[in-house]
């Protein structure tokens, strides 16, 4: 494929910046998707012409397996980027490819460039008059000084800091694995070896792989469970994890098995998690939940590898949540990533370093609103790997944070969700489970058979009356809510971007009426939207909620709201400009009947075992009924609220199901092994059901720096 060697495309209001990878519109900058931006690079260059899927594929995901289903979808994000034009830019040809059709302009500017890290110094050559040669001489000079200070710089920076850097512009990926059953994994110390948990037809395996040859072993074979919390000894030599079998719970505990394969020994029968060694090999760090009678907190402590000599060395408060631990290097304190509740449906993520011998904190990172997991020390201790997420972006990715400059450096920058990650003991390499997700929206008909309506749908969806389904669209990585009418399939945007993220959309108490919770503002507030083009409205000042779902009437909402002070969630009616608490109403997740008479919750109770669901009259917080149910999310009523209904996993099978509260047995009514159903919401008339689901593309990674070029 020819491709222009041009810096600047110009095609009707936008200009394209190859080398700097920036996309304007009459001269402001249009945020686009790095993918996204590659894309388009590749059409404009080669205005005109066919260029088929293989091709695009190859150019724009080199070295990633993906199918067709990505490129279409990436397609369809350049359009909306593009705004109305991006129809007639990006033509598609049936059964063969796109073709770029508007009319570019390409040329180069003369450019002198330097490039150091973070900073960039560019002096440009755009003389319109003729220069003396006396003051070229001196320009000259100034460039030869700028040259000379510049390099000086990128000498000193790199010697302060040989190795312990990385940066989108600095890093190699090379893949290990590419099953779509891949699970978290970890890489050994030297390298060398990566341990991954896989999927496959409902059970989970433990295996290993090495990465020089890719040779794969066996560790544990296929069974019914789930492992969690691995990691591997600073030797190499044995590989530690957290077993859950759903069989037999007896089995349950922590284990250590040799990394080439032999017999697992459990050294703890504790549900230990997030299980670390410690450099020296001799200890373990691990969290604990501690369950109170209707709360939890969170412990970190430590243990001998064999098992022996529990101590604790923090305890949180309520409500206060490990969010990833490591060891420092020198194994004399503890550094943990924490997620703390506060006011509203606001949580505050900080890191803070504890010293094993007397448990006092010192805080690393000042506490913010960027959701975000830590992962390990680099091995000089001046900087964090950490996974985290923009406030307006869904997916979660690899960053350097160095706490002396409060500095964040993005490592990587795509559509993939990153996950587990772990760093070679030099600190030189990663090893990554990464997802793509594939996202699609699907409706049955009144005999549930289900067919595909859309390609770009998100998490959320909700029916605005019988016809039309309402559901979260990434658009470009940024949540929107969008419309569908499915007697004309005829689609339109409800917002325009901003909003945050989780949007979830729900049935707004009217025909054609949709609410959601956004950020706009601020704060998360409720706002009701219409797909008959009525004004927005914003229903809620409450300083941030949580879950919330309309009343039948289209008055009354009832929501979710987080009290600080007492540390629990409890459910609050809003009916004009009074509100009031719901009785018992301390929950985690909840569900409010179609009659708008009971509500069907969650409670707080955390344990390794089924859930208990309590259905409760709104009015006076009376217990009604209870069930026990494993593995339930997205709990919902039937419109006839004779049943509740719910997701439920089994390792790589999701199910939709569905519990009369006439104690008749439970029935599935949708079950997909091997994808993910996101959320699902039955129609006003309960004939028929929207289901968002997920197609998930995982594979394995290493992430290695670069050499420094000279």
């Amino acid at each position: 494929m020819e491709r222009s060697g041009s810096r600047f495309y110009e095609f009707g209001a936008f200009k394209l910046d190859a080398q700097r990878r920036l996309l304007e519109r009459d001269g402001e900058l249009v945020h686009i998707s790095p993918r996204a931006f590659d894309l388009l690079h590749v059409l404009v260059s080669n205005p005109g012409e066919t260029l088929s899927h293989d091709q695009l594929l190859d150019e724009v995901w080199e070295g990633t397996f993906v199918e067709q289903g990505n490129l279409k979808k990436a397609v369809s994000t350049l359009r909306q980027i593009l705004g109305i034009e991006g129809g007639e830019f990006i033509t598609t040809v049936p059964r063969r490819g796109y073709r770029f059709t508007a009319p570019v302009r390409t040329y180069a500017e003369q450019a002198f460039e330097i490039r150091e890290t973070q900073t960039e110094i560019t002096v440009e050559e755009k003389f319109e008059t003729r220069i003396s040669g006396r003051s070229a001489a001196a320009i000259a000079a100034v460039l030869a000084c700028v040259s000379v200070a510049t390099l000086a710089f990128s000498g000193w920076y790199f010697l302060r800091t040989p190795d312990q850097r990385f940066s989108v512009e600095s890093v190699e990926h090379s893949r290990m694995l590419s099953s779509g059953t891949i699970g978290g994994g970890i890489l050994s110390p030297d390298g060398k070896l990566y341990v991954y948990r896989e999927y496959k037809g409902g059970k989970t395996s433990l295996r290993a792989v090495q990465t020089g040859t890719g040779i794969s072993i066996e560790l544990l074979p296929p069974f019914d469970g789930a492992i969690w919390s691995t990691s591997i000894s600073p030797d190499g030599n044995f590989v530690y994890f957290y077993l859950k079998d759903d069989r037999v719970s007896a089995n349950n505990g922590v284990y250590k098995i040799a990394s080439l394969g032999g017999e697992k020994v459990r050294i703890s029968s504790e549900p230990l998690f997030d299980l670390k060694p410690s450099p020296d090999g001799k200890n373990l760090a691990a969290t604990r939940v501690v369950h109170g009678a209707e709360r939890q907190t969170h412990q970190i402590l430590t243990i001998a590898s064999d098992g022996t000599d529990e101590k604790v060395v923090t305890q949180f408060p309520v409500y206060t949540l490990a969010r990833g631990i490591a060891w420092s290097p020198d194994g004399k304190s503890i550094v943990a990533g924490r997620m703390r509740e506060v006011e509203g449906s606001r949580s505050v993520y900080g890191v803070f370093e504890i010293s094993i011998a007397d448990g006092s904190p010192q805080t690393i990172m000042a506490e913010q609103e960027n959701p975000f997991q830590l992962l390990s020390w680099m091995p000089d201790k001046q900087s964090l790997l950490i996974r985290r997420r923009n406030p307006d972006l869904e997916n979660f990715q690899l960053w350097q944070y160095f706490p002396s400059r409060s500095e964040f450096i993005r490592i990587t920058n795509d559509e993939h969700e990153y996950g587990e990650a772990t760093l070679s003991a030099d600190g030189s390499t990663i090893g990554v489970t990464r997802q793509l997700s594939l996202g699609s929206l699907w409706v049955s008909d009144e005999q549930m058979n289900f067919s595909q309506v859309a390609t770009d749908s998100g998490y959320g969806v909700a029916w605005a009356n019988n016809d039309t389904v309402a559901y979260s669209s990434s658009i470009d990585g940024r949540e929107n809510i969008r419309t569908l009418s499915l007697r004309t399939g005829r689609a339109k945007l409800l917002t325009s971007g901003g909003d945050g993220t989780r949007l979830f959309p729900v049935a707004g108490g009217g025909d054609g009426l949709i609410a959601f919770a956004s950020s706009r503002d601020g704060s998360r507030e409720i706002y009701r939207a219409s797909v008959y083009d009525e004004p927005l409205t914003r229903l809620t000042d409450s300083r941030s909620v949580g879950q919330f779902s309309i009343m039948p009437d289209g008055q009354s909402i009832i929501y979710s709201k987080f009290f600080p002070e007492n540390g629990d969630w409890r459910l609050m009616r809003q009916t004009g400009q009074t509100t009031v608490e719901v009785p018992n109403s301390l929950v985690t997740e909840w569900a409010i009947s179609s009659d708008g008479n009971r509500v069907a919750m969650l409670a707080p109770e955390v344990q390794l075992g089924p859930e208990r669901v309590t259905i409760r009259d709104l009015s006076s917080g009376a217990e009604l009924q209870r069930f026990e149910i494993a593995n339930l999310d997205c709990l919902q009523w039937v419109p006839n609220s004779e049943a509740i209904a719910f997701i439920r996993q089994r390792n790589d099978v999701y199910e939709v199901v569905v519990q009369p509260l006439d104690g008749a047995p439970e029935r599935i009514i949708l079950s997909l092994p091997g994808e993910r159903i996101r959320r699902f919401a039955f129609s006003p008339d309960g004939k028929r059901i929207a289901v968002t689901r997920d197609r998930v593309q995982n594979d394995a990674v290493l992430i290695r720096r670069s050499p420094i070029k000279q």
